[in-house]
């Protein structure tokens, strides 16, 4: 039996399967993509909601924090995110944009905190020393 050509396909958000022929072919959720063969992918691509993947956009790999107003937890690719007890969720980079979509914005860098407050700068030249009596 010859060897069966494969394409990829795009899947919409919130797809974790294909299913074609009695078939099952699972989505990838970090790239969201499914590979099938290609008499499967006609069908996929008439009826399925699927698209012909054309380029694989490169996926950064590691995590980030975000918040919404509520400091719920969140769902992405089948995966539940609680908030940790300041109500940040902790995902993949990848799912940044979705998430944005429903309220989540990344979390403040945190400038650095020091006790000491500085004096107000009145305009004189830091080489200049105030007497002393």
């Amino acid at each position: 039996m010859p060897d069966r050509k494969i394409l990829t396909l795009k899947a919409n958000q919130g797809q974790d399967e294909a299913n074609f022929g009695g078939e099952r072919y699972p989505v990838n959720l970090t790239t969201h993509t499914v590979d099938v063969p290609e008499d499967a992918a006609a069908g996929l691509l008439k009826v399925g909601g699927f698209e012909l993947e054309t380029s694989r956009p490169p996926v950064t790999p590691g995590f980030i924090r975000l918040i919404d107003k509520a400091g719920d937890g969140c769902s992405w690719g089948g995966q539940t995110y609680e908030p940790d007890e300041d109500g940040y969720v902790t995902v993949p980079v990848v799912a940044a944009a979705d998430l944005a979509a429903h309220g989540y914005v990344t979390a403040p860098a945190v400038a650095a905190q020091s006790d000491e407050t500085p004096a107000p700068n009145d305009g004189a030249s830091s080489d200049e020393t105030e007497p002393t009596a």
